[in-house]
């Protein structure tokens, strides 16, 4: 079996990790979710969250999960979407077997052994696996299971017996018997265990349904609130059914979206390595910044931010060409909602926060993210990423720049360093009068400018990342705070290649860095070569760069 690159939970430095809920085959069958729009959902939650989450066994349950990671393979083999196992158990293969041996006889995904191994091996294959905890999520959801039964609460199962069996002595003999399956279980608390038992009963007809519905809602609460992570489709779970902060990531709400401004259709049916493009644009980064904004502003009135959409778009079309300001804007947009029979007063507040994220990117990022989604077209190709430029339009007509492109290489270093720096400029020299290659270090921060965000904008740009290591290097507090964190994130999504050189002995091996490609030998540094000997290693090390660029 392929050993597959570890990451554990809490190593996740992502900011934005969300749970993949409608991967679940239980809710896929509950929902009566097609392939078609696990899949849409899927990519819609791959363009709003920094990383994507889901049980591994999904993968052995779920014919359609595996339809849609196949389709997708790519997003999983560079790490943007995980399968996860707990920390204790040792591989794919053997998180399989467990199943085998803790899931009902009933549940047809773990019955070949064979057929398990086989998905065990497609699963490594993908090249990650994510680690979670090793507490039992089972244990936690049949906690939940029995307080949800003693609620009276509007969509709990208590609530639902309370509602088909009228009998009070009834009641709580249902309850009494419900509570049992959760306490004396031996094996996970699925819908597959816990049927047989109800239809044992004689429960109402009305009664199985809301069970199951509820059941799968609190797996999917659960399991998001123990990882710390959103969820895709608040549908899913068992929380408010209003546009909150949570609702940043609801898949739902972000289609229904696009399908007022006419792009659901267009993002659906993205490819890969469309969808990668997309994500890497400016004018996503702009539009999701928005669409952000946007949902704050609705959450102040509980509204439907379907609603907001149109209206912004509607009012925003006269300038597309032409200058506009927020006062402009606003009074276009109060305009609007009078003509719409709407009491612009009440919408004051959301109004502000709008106009706010409007004035901030100073950008109609609507308009801007309408023209990018219609110009992509679906890719065949599924391992191959374009670096198209895709210009947007700024106020009064004109083009913004192009986002930076990654051609050049960035060189972090010691001060203590510098002479090194200098030596390997000089044999980079010839490459960069060619054009083939440019050189970023802080030499080129300008003098008054914000330093932290020129690094920032010098890896952003890069596409190859050289760390001149030695021990001075990894004694530096500043590389070590505000470098490498944004080398190593940029590395780890593949949006930059780290190369490093060892110029003198350290202890390179207690670093992050040793997971990474040395251009030359690291038991013989440059230091401790003679000047021909250097110059040598230096010139192969000049060729190495420029092959990399390639």
């Amino acid at each position: 079996m392929v050993h597959p690159a570890e990451t554990f939970l809490t190593d996740l430095e992502v900011p934005e990790v969300v749970f993949w809920s409608s991967g679940n085959n239980p809710t896929q069958r509950l929902f009566g979710l097609t392939a078609g729009e696990v899949t849409a959902h899927f990519k819609a939650l791959y363009l709003l969250a920094d990383r994507i989450v889901g049980a591994a066994s999904f993968y052995y349950e779920s014919r359609i999960t595996r339809a849609v990671t196949d389709s997708l393979r790519v997003l999983f083999e560079r790490g943007d979407a995980l399968y996860f196992i707990d920390e204790d158990t040792d591989d794919f293969g053997v998180h399989g077997r467990l199943k085998r041996e803790k899931s009902p006889a009933t549940m047809s995904a773990y019955r070949d052994p064979l057929l398990v191994d086989t998905r065990s091996n497609e699963l490594a294959s993908l090249g990650h696996i994510l680690r979670r905890p090793a507490w039992s999520i089972s244990d936690y959801i049949a906690d939940f299971w029995v307080q949800d039964l003693l609620s009276r609460e509007v969509g709990t199962i208590g609530y639902s017996i309370w509602r088909n069996i009228p009998d009070e002595q009834q009641r709580e003999r249902v309850i009494l018997g419900l509570s049992s399956l959760a306490q004396s279980r031996r094996k996970d608390f699925v819908w597959d265990y816990i049927k047989p038992a109800l239809r044992a009963m004689n429960l109402p007809a009305g009664l199985m349904g809301p069970i199951r519905t509820r059941l799968s809602r609190i797996y999917s609460a659960v399991t998001a609130n123990l990882l710390g992570f959103s969820m895709d489709r608040l549908s899913h779970g068992v929380g408010s059914p209003y546009v909150d902060d949570s609702s940043r990531y609801d898949t739902d709400l972000f289609l229904a979206c696009m399908e007022s401004l006419g792009l659901r259709n267009a993002i659906v049916s993205l490819g890969a390595v469309d969808l990668i493009t997309l994500k890497a644009s400016q004018e996503l980064t702009l539009f999701r910044e928005f669409y952000f904004a946007l949902i704050k502003a609705v959450t102040y009135r509980r509204s439907e931010a379907s609603r907001w959409l149109p209206i912004y778009q509607t009012a925003a079309q006269g300038y597309s060409t032409r200058e506009v300001d927020a006062q402009a804007f606003r009074r276009a947009f109060v305009d609007l909602c009078r003509s719409l029979g709407r009491n612009t007063h009440r919408y004051k507040r959301p109004l502000d926060l709008l106009l706010y994220s409007y004035d901030a990117l100073n950008k109609l990022v609507v308009d801007d993210f309408i023209a990018l989604v219609n110009r992509m077209r679906p890719s065949d190709a599924r391992h191959e990423v374009s670096e198209r430029a895709l210009p947007i339009t700024i106020k009064g007509g004109g083009k913004m720049p192009k986002s930076p492109s990654r051609s050049k290489v960035f060189i972090s270093y010691s001060r203590q360093d510098h002479e090194w720096l200098r030596k390997l400029r000089v044999h980079l020299r010839p490459l960069e009068r060619n054009g083939l290659l440019s050189v970023w270090t802080d030499l080129d921060i300008a003098p008054g400018t914000k330093w932290r965000e020129e690094i920032k904008d010098g890896i952003a740009s890069a596409k190859i990342a050289v760390l001149l290591v030695s021990s001075d290097f990894l004694n530096s507090e500043f590389i070590a705070a505000h470098e490498l964190p944004l080398i190593f994130k940029a590395a780890e999504r593949m949006q930059v290649r780290l190369l490093w050189i060892s110029i003198g002995p350290s202890l390179y091996t207690e670093t992050e860095i040793s997971k990474y490609q040395a251009l030359n030998d690291p038991a013989k540094p440059l230091a401790l070569m003679s000047k021909p000997e250097q110059d040598r290693e230096l010139v192969e090390i000049a060729k190495k760069i420029k092959d990399s660029l390639v």
